[in-house]
């Protein structure tokens, strides 16, 4: 089974991390954090943005 994850950051640098991610198989990108973006801005036609960094602080540590 896959384990949920999040990328911080929708830029460059994040893009790059999605598809190694997506790559490896081993995990499930659940969206991004980033604090330019507005929540909601789809990123490569495949996840959205769903909030800010500090988001993190909220979601569930078991689903990460």
């Amino acid at each position: 089974m896959r384990k949920d994850i999040y990328i911080v950051g929708a830029g460059g640098h994040g893009l790059s991390t999605f598809e190694l991610i997506e790559l490896s198989g081993s995990y499930n990108v659940c969206g991004f954090l980033d604090d330019t973006q507005e929540p909601g801005t789809r990123i490569m036609d495949e996840l959205n943005v769903i909030g800010s960094i500090d988001l993190y602080k909220n979601l569930d540590p078991k689903r990460i």
